[in-house]
């Protein structure tokens, strides 16, 4: 027989946020490691807005497919952070990579991650920036 266990507020008993769960198999897991700590999807053409989001306060556009997302809560200073883009209208497909947010021009995309903000460039397969109608981060990690 199953169980159901309802709670509105988890806690650790030696630590508030040390909850430990078991995946698959025996292997364990920090609860919090595996929680995203940010998302947000993001108008990106004409007047950018955030269309929907968690842990995402405000928005900027930083030029052609170029924006930066802040964040509600700072993460701390290592985290896995993920993004897509999508552009309809040009029918051709793209990147998006990370930014510092101290420049626009094309690198490696190996900038390193800002805690209070993500900051992203979307560049097309024919080698240009291009807005995009929609882009899509989120980031999991522990928040500072």
């Amino acid at each position: 027989m199953a169980s159901i266990l309802k709670v509105d507020d988890l806690r650790g008993n030696t630590s508030a946020g040390d909850i430990t769960i078991t995946g698959e198999g025996t292997a364990t897991m920090r609860l919090s490691h595996g929680l995203v700590k940010h998302w947000c999807s993001l108008i990106g053409f004409g007047t950018i807005s955030i269309e929907d989001s968690f842990n995402a306060s405000s928005a900027t556009d930083n030029g052609t497919g170029y924006y930066k997302v802040t964040y509600t809560n700072n993460m701390s200073s290592t985290y896995g952070f993920q993004l897509s883009g999508h552009q309809h209208s040009a029918g051709i497909g793209g990147i998006g990579f990370p930014r510092s947010g101290t420049t626009t021009d094309a690198d490696d995309g190996r900038d390193a991650l800002a805690t209070s903000s993500n900051t992203v460039q979307h560049q097309n397969s024919d080698g240009a920036y291009r807005d995009q109608e929609i882009s899509l981060t989120s980031v999991t990690g522990d928040l500072a």
